[in-house]
């Protein structure tokens, strides 16, 4: 999640592609990156950015290669195993 945000916060659109699930990933380039951040992040994610940026560690629960992480009262990060790395596969 740190190296999500730092990414975003930095404009690191060339980055952001490693964040994702292979499965979710047709259409997805630099470009679509740049459009959706160039301006920031919406609401949701900067509250998430922030909370990442004030946390040193986030407790997850894991089932084999998925994790589950609250990182508010009422936020979830879905993630998913793959290739070695945790991917984000949702945001709610």
């Amino acid at each position: 999640l740190r190296s999500f945000s730092r990414a975003v916060q930095n404009k690191r659109f060339d980055l952001l592609i490693r964040f994702v699930p292979r499965r979710d990933r047709e259409g997805l380039n630099e470009q679509v990156f740049r459009e959706a951040f160039e301006d920031g992040p919406d609401p949701a994610l900067a509250r998430l950015f922030a909370i990442v940026d004030e946390t040193d560690s986030f407790k997850a629960q894991i089932e084999d290669d998925r994790a589950v992480i609250q990182y508010a009262s009422d936020g979830l990060v879905f993630l998913v195993f793959e290739d070695s790395v945790w991917k984000i596969a949702d945001l709610r």
